[in-house]
C-alpha cells in the first residue's frame, strides 16, 4: 500500500513540474520603470536657434509589441523605441524626417539622440535617462 501511495505521489510531483509550460522572462523588464531624464536640445530655423538643457520626470514601459518600448517624457508625446537584447534601441519613425537612436548602458541607465527636420528647420534632443 505505501509504495503504490508513494508511486502516485512521485508520478503526481513528476507531472506537475514536468508538465507547467513557462513563459521565458521578457529582456524589456530590466529596463522598465520610472526615471528622470536630463535632455539637451537645440532647435533651428531660418532666423534663430535655440539651445537650452532641462531636467523633466518620465517613464519606460512596455511598446505595442514584444521588441519594443515606449519612453515617455512628461512634456513630450511617447516615442516608441525598438529596442534589441543588447540593449540598443531605435526610434520607429513615421517617415523620413525623424530619428533616433541609443542604447541602455545599463539597467539603470539609457542614452539617446532624437531629432527632426523639415522645411527650413529642425531639432536635436540628447537624452540621458537615470532610473529611480
Amino acid at each position: 500500500m505505501n509504495t503504490r501511495l508513494a508511486l502516485l505521489l512521485s508520478s503526481c510531483l513528476f507531472l506537475a513540474l514536468t508538465g507547467c509550460h513557462k513563459e521565458p522572462l521578457d529582456y524589456r523588464n530590466k529596463f522598465l520603470g520610472d526615471y528622470s531624464f536630463t535632455i539637451h536640445s537645440t532647435y533651428w530655423d531660418s532666423s534663430q536657434s535655440l539651445d537650452t538643457t532641462y531636467t523633466q520626470d518620465g517613464s519606460i514601459g512596455y511598446g505595442s509589441n514584444i521588441n519594443s518600448i515606449f519612453v515617455s517624457i512628461n512634456t513630450w508625446n511617447p516615442i516608441e523605441f525598438e529596442i534589441y537584447e543588447d540593449g540598443t534601441i531605435e526610434m520607429k519613425t513615421q517617415g523620413t524626417s525623424s530619428y533616433g537612436s541609443g542604447e541602455f548602458t545599463s539597467t539603470h541607465n539609457v542614452v539617446f539622440s532624437k531629432g527632426g527636420h523639415g522645411l527650413g528647420g529642425g531639432g536635436l534632443s540628447k537624452v540621458t535617462g537615470n532610473k529611480k
